[in-house]
């Protein structure tokens, strides 16, 4: 499985094509790369309106690998390597999104299913139906 990066590709839509493969699971970009099991600095996240071309060192049209069982660090450094772009998958967790820097080692699906678990028990609900609810109650 692979994401199609193209340089007037939109860091939104690179996030978004992500996400429809991996629902409890979110990449953010940012200028600068993340020490190994430490936090990205939330100053250095990039606007997700730009695009590849505007946000990237280099911008060579490019595949990413996203199969399930590619680990996040290796992720990580394709979108380095590729594009010179610092990214950092986030899991959700209890409706929560956080960095998963302490599990980088971790295959993509294995975060997923983990997110979707702890999504689960959070009231028996799925993430959808939840996000459902919540536009549910915006919209009264």
């Amino acid at each position: 499985m692979y994401l199609q990066v193209k340089t007037e590709s939109l860091l939104k839509e690179i996030q978004e094509a992500f996400n429809r493969h991996y629902p409890y699971l979110k990449i953010e970009f940012f200028s600068k790369r993340h020490a190994d099991r430490k936090l990205s600095p939330e100053s250095a996240r990039l606007d997700n309106g730009k695009t590849i071309h505007d946000a990237a060192v280099f911008f060579d049209p490019a595949q990413v690998n996203i199969s399930a069982d590619r680990t996040v660090s290796a992720l990580e450094k394709d979108f380095w390597i590729q594009f010179g772009l610092a990214i950092q998958v986030y899991r959700n967790s209890n409706g929560l999104w956080l960095e998963t820097s302490a599990t980088d080692s971790w295959s993509l699906d294995q975060q997923n299913r983990t997110g979707e678990a702890s999504c689960k028990r959070n009231d028996g609900k799925s993430l959808e139906e939840r996000l459902e609810d919540t536009r549910c109650d915006e919209e009264r």
